[in-house]
């Protein structure tokens, strides 16, 4: 029976990529990096060039490092593609999924690849779509704090930060408004059904946002939201948000968007913020704090605040 790197190189061999397999490749600096897989196809008008690593244990936000180092130090690499045989922690699969040479494969995804060959093979059982994380969380704690000091939250304490994948419908849609046809795109939350403005905005930019992933949601180390929204629902929601049955639906793609969720402890109050991971936008409205040992604080913090304030009187 054949294992993972055997399938791997029938798959490559598909597509007429010349194989070389364990060999070291020459960095920039004189370093030598042992690579798995070396896959090259070459035509009269262009090459790629394509580094696969099969690592026999859980893939760690070190490995992820090393391999951006030879991605950087090697000049003849268009991509890495690792195939996750033992799973992914946290951190390393943010890592990657931040990046765009980097690609993360799984074992099912090799399997149906490799049963595709010169057959009808659904890809939607091992492909999986969702905007890019562009977010770390470095990036999302600092967003945080600007957010919450802007809001005179002060005293609050972040329990938690952690990342989750929410299930949303991209539909793009024609529609006949006031005797004219628009050409729209809008974001459907695929567990309460509803058209989400803050996402809807990001419909024209999906295509470039949009990453599509070699991989099943099982593999994502982050919990993921199951769809609760059926598809056949989605005409009549449209029909709703739009208060018209003059429309044509061109386009519906599942896509899961990366959000952090952020739990937070304001002298005992306690309450959720969730920040989306493509973009940075706050999603949860977020009230100004009232409570007067704050509103102290808020001068405290801001010296300058205090001068404008004796000067209006």
């Amino acid at each position: 029976m054949k294992g993972i790197r055997e399938k791997l190189i029938d798959i490559l061999k598909t597509y007429n990529y010349k194989i070389y397999e364990k060999i070291d490749l020459k960095g920039r600096s004189g370093l030598s990096y042992a690579v798995d897989i070396y896959a090259i196809r070459e035509d009269p008008f262009s090459s790629t060039k394509i580094v696969f690593m099969i690592p026999e244990q859980v893939i760690t936000k070190d490995l992820i490092l090393d391999l951006k180092i030879i991605y950087s130090d090697v000049p003849d690499i268009d991509q890495i593609v690792v195939v996750c045989t033992k799973g992914i922690d946290k951190e390393a699969y943010t890592l990657a999924e931040s990046g765009e040479k980097i690609i993360l494969m799984d074992e099912q995804a090799v399997e149906r690849l490799h049963q595709r060959k010169g057959k009808k093979v659904k890809e939607e059982e091992f492909e999986i779509y969702t905007l890019k994380l562009s977010v770390l969380d470095k990036d999302a704690r600092e967003i945080l704090k600007n957010t919450l000091y802007g809001k005179k939250w002060f005293t609050s304490h972040l329990i938690d930060l952690e990342l989750m994948y929410r299930p949303f419908y991209l539909v793009y849609v024609a529609v006949k408004l006031h005797n004219k046809i628009t050409f729209t795109g809008i974001m459907i939350d695929g567990i309460t059904g509803e058209v989400s403005k803050e996402h809807s905005e990001l419909a024209v930019k999906v295509p470039i946002l949009m990453k599509k992933k070699i991989y099943s949601v099982s593999t994502i180390p982050y919990e993921v939201i199951d769809f609760k929204v059926p598809e056949d629902k989605i005409e009549k929601i449209v029909e709703l948000w739009f208060d018209t049955k003059e429309f044509e639906i061109f386009q519906i793609q599942k896509i899961y968007v990366p959000i952090w969720v952020a739990e937070l402890d304001a002298r005992g109050k306690k309450f959720r913020i969730e920040i989306c991971g493509t973009t940075g936008q706050v999603l949860t409205e977020i009230p100004e704090n009232k409570d007067p040992v704050n509103k102290v604080l808020y001068y405290i913090y801001n010296p300058d605040k205090i001068i404008e304030l004796l000067l209006k009187k």
